[in-house]
């Protein structure tokens, strides 16, 4: 490839975090490094994160940042806080319901239409990926592949689409005809786009059931984890306590776990998990939000709830532990979550909370612990942890197919020379 250039579209980049930031964050970053020049449209953001990517990206050879408008108010995609929660709540039952009914980049195609076109033409360029979500970013840069026809266009399916909590009709979207549009738009995306990728098997088999005519286009890049982030290399744990540990957000019913796992301690009245579990959290939780909570006395006793921290310490506090949790929530076992990668990359034992999907085939293959939301099968799995622990099983395993490293050779294969 003489000219190597690609065009990122992507709402939500480094100083912004979240999963989506960070996957394209490092993807970037390889591809930079592989002489790619690679120009990322993104939105201002004049916020930093607490946990970021923006160290991978920042002042590198190859990697332009643009940052335009985002044709929302500033309130409405600004880190969590009182003031934010409250305008967002009033907002959205005014004007949201009628300009921001799919998501916060619904208007964004007024600055990134323009902007994006100038940028194929004066740079060249031919290689257009487009990420969300936000989901109507894939709609919107469909129409950049429509004002240039010979661009390579690929869209980036972080989460699916339509068949999401956040699209239904009569939750989100309030109105059939608003449903309507979202359902139509998805179908013009997928229709004139030239590849499709997804970040789980799982998610691609919900598109192919959906969209057979289309499959052809699927392909799936999973997340993944950087080595470079890992300074630390421990056999074991240095606090060799019998304890798991947490990093990332709660939300989405993911909560859930900690009552349930509480009742499991509480009514199994095991001696030595009474007098040794530690269950350590760095999320947006806090220990009073269970004070009211029936199995309180085993929240209190053994989850410790700390903050969330910077992203360069993650690896240091997970090394420290034998065991890490990833919990998807009840309604999406399809997920992979950040932190799983971070485990990976540091060839943690895993305990997986899922109700099934591709993640819990994955672990469960290689000898991690799994267990869904049933209580009896929490409490099984709980006594098998406490078992490998006095046992001393907590080897470590790694996932090579997951360095982003590697991952980013299917990224190179979709480009087009």
């Amino acid at each position: 490839m003489a000219d190597k250039k690609i065009l990122l579209i992507a709402f939500r980049f480094p100083p912004m975090g979240g999963v989506g930031s960070r996957r394209w964050a490092k993807f970037v970053k390889y591809l930079s490094r592989r002489n790619y020049k690679i120009h990322v449209v993104t939105i201002k953001y004049p916020y930093a994160d607490k946990i970021n990517w923006e160290y991978d990206v920042r002042g590198k050879n190859n990697i332009t940042i643009h940052r335009i408008k985002s044709g929302c108010p500033s309130f409405l995609i600004s880190p969590p806080s009182l003031f934010s929660k409250i305008a967002s709540r009033l907002f959205n039952k005014t004007y949201g319901q009628l300009f921001f009914y799919l998501d916060y980049a619904q208007g964004w195609h007024r600055h990134l239409i323009p902007y994006a076109r100038k940028l194929i033409r004066s740079e060249g360029i031919q290689n257009v990926i487009a990420t969300g979500p936000p989901s109507s970013v894939h709609y919107t840069a469909t129409y950049l592949k429509i004002e240039n026809p010979l661009i390579n266009l690929i869209q980036d399916f972080r989460d699916s689409w339509n068949d999401d909590i956040d699209y239904e009709y009569g939750t989100s979207l309030g109105y059939f005809s608003q449903k309507e549009k979202s359902v139509m738009m998805e179908d013009f995306s997928l229709m004139h786009t030239d590849k499709v990728c997804f970040v789980t098997q799982d998610i691609k088999e919900r598109y192919e059931n959906i969209y057979d005519m289309f499959r052809r286009k699927f392909h799936v890049i999973h997340n993944g984890y950087d080595r470079e982030d890992y300074k630390v290399a421990h056999e074991g744990p240095s606090d060799f306590t019998f304890s798991m540990v947490y990093t990332g957000n709660m939300g989405l019913g993911r909560e859930k776990f900690i009552p349930l796992f509480a009742e499991v301690i509480q009514k199994k009245n095991d001696e030595y998990i009474n007098r040794n579990l530690k269950i350590v959290l760095y999320s947006n939780l806090k220990r009073d939000s269970f004070r009211h909570d029936q199995y309180w006395d085993a929240i209190n006793k053994h989850f410790i709830f700390n903050d969330f921290i910077p992203s360069e310490e993650i690896a240091d506090i997970i090394a420290k532990h034998p065991y890490c949790l990833s919990i998807n929530s009840e309604k999406y076992p399809y997920a992979f979550g950040t932190k799983i990668f971070d485990y990976m990359g540091l060839g943690k034992k895993i305990i997986h909370i899922s109700n099934g999907g591709e993640l819990y085939d994955i672990l469960n293959d290689r000898g991690h612990f799994v267990s869904t939301y049933d209580i009896q099968d929490v409490s099984s799995t709980l006594l098998r942890i406490k078992n490998d622990f006095m046992n001393f099983q907590n080897k470590q395993t790694f996932f090579p197919e997951f360095d982003i490293e590697k991952l980013t050779d299917k990224i190179e294969i979709l480009l087009q020379e």
